[in-house]
């Protein structure tokens, strides 16, 4: 149930996807070097729509997980989505917050696994972002930010100072 829709738009985005392939020129010009189909699909057409298929990939794994609670409340399955629907009903706030955090830094997760993934299929996105990245540098807007520990930092200082307020002593007077 949860996977016939995101099958269904992989095959179409991985058929759309090889049909403009074998028309580029590349293609054609290795099928008249004589090379065989299987590896004119492995060899040139794959590595090229790799990116596509990784983002249909995660887009609709992030659909079938947001359907999740429906599909199992409807078919009764015991799993996370009917878990939230009956702490839901039962007020259980905490609960429900846990769950739904859950699954965001779930998707965060994947986004992030994608963007260490794309460039290692892709030469071509490694360079555009060395290139863009150079660029960041010359227009910086937030000067001396430039790593993910200095980002953290700059963000965990106004946050440490909202959460852990310090309480003065009561003054006694003499």
């Amino acid at each position: 149930v949860l996977a016939a829709r995101p099958l269904a738009q992989i095959m179409q985005v991985t058929y759309t996807n090889l049909s403009e392939i074998f028309k580029q020129d590349y293609m054609r010009a290795a099928q008249a070097r004589g090379l065989n189909q299987r590896l004119q699909l492995f060899k040139h057409a794959l590595p090229n729509i790799f990116i596509p298929i990784l983002t249909t990939l995660s887009t609709s794994l992030r659909f079938s997980l947001s359907s999740l609670p429906i599909v199992e409340s409807f078919f009764l399955w015991p799993g996370i989505g009917l878990t939230l629907l009956q702490m839901i009903e039962m007020g259980q706030t905490v609960m429900v917050t846990d769950l739904i955090l859950t699954l965001g830094l779930l998707f965060l997760f994947i986004n992030l696994l994608l963007e260490f993934i794309y460039p290692r299929l892709d030469p071509r996105i490694a360079s555009e972002s060395l290139q863009s990245e150079a660029g960041a540098v010359e227009n910086d807007r937030l000067p001396g930010i430039h790593t993910l520990k200095e980002i953290f930092t700059a963000l965990w200082k106004p946050a440490n100072k909202i959460f852990h307020r310090t309480r003065s002593a009561p003054s006694l007077d003499p």
